[in-house]
């Protein structure tokens, strides 16, 4: 493998300096040891390898880390909860009420923790996410589930515990489960809707148009009935047409 850095030599020995303060100290003979060296979080850290093949594997996640600047990716996934939960990581007027506070600890414990918690946090996965989300029993339980995936993610990222945003785009998942019944719901004037049971049958509305035609206003008022019953016409269209009195004859 070939290193992108810059040779250099110190204390007499050949050394190849990478981005990110990393330096590597390659092996002096043969079998040997290859060394980095860098300092992350205010120490100085360091790892060795038996190859350079090997070494260069396990920065990887080191030089990830030291870009994103997030150290705590090293920390388990339970700090992360932790971190979530901890009422000083925001600001006092945005803090969560104490019953919100309840709800997402009882979601974390139950869901999140059995999953991640043991976890480092830069192996956290989008597999591990869908996992706590379809532990949830139910779709309503499993949108609760991923507005806290979604929350804790972005808590993640500002808290150094997280580099990868896309691990909060999951969904409840149904797999084996029943599916609830799909919701009916009524489209238009539902507040006017008329059972097709109260509907009236054609008899009722001649009956009607009949009774109607003996009145004043005979043959046009028995019209209506008959408009009224077969046009079609919505509620809405009803109320523009002139009123009765404004369609009278001249007495």
């Amino acid at each position: 493998m070939n290193w992108t850095g810059r040779a250099a030599t110190r204390g007499g020995g050949e050394v190849i300096e990478l981005e990110y303060g990393i330096t590597v100290y390659p092996a002096r003979e043969e079998p040997g040891r290859w060394r980095a060296v860098w300092h992350e979080d205010g120490e100085r850290q360091q790892c060795e390898a038996s190859s350079e093949e090997k070494l260069a594997a396990k920065l990887e996640k080191v030089t990830a880390r030291l870009a994103a600047d997030a150290p705590n990716m090293k920390r388990p996934g339970a700090a992360l909860i932790a971190w979530y939960l901890n009422p000083d990581r925001l600001p006092v007027h945005e803090r969560w009420s104490r019953k919100h506070a309840d709800t997402q600890r009882r979601l974390c414990e139950r869901f999140a923790a059995p999953v991640i918690e043991a976890v480092t946090c830069q192996d956290i996965t989008t597999d591990h996410m869908q996992d706590i989300v379809n532990a949830a029993p139910t779709p309503g339980e499993g949108d609760r589930v991923h507005r806290m995936i979604s929350a804790l993610v972005s808590a993640g990222l500002d808290g150094g515990y997280l580099t990868n945003p896309r691990l909060a785009k999951v969904h409840w998942q149904a797999g084996d489960r029943p599916l609830p019944a799909p919701q009916v719901s009524v489209a238009g004037e539902s507040a006017l809707w008329v059972d097709p049971a109260e509907i009236p049958a054609g008899g009722d509305i001649g009956e009607l148009g009949r009774a109607l035609a003996a009145g004043r206003y005979g043959k046009r008022d028995e019209l209506m009935a008959n408009i009224a019953a077969y046009s079609g016409l919505r509620w809405a269209s009803w109320l523009r047409l002139p009123s009765r009195r404004s369609m009278r004859p001249p007495e």
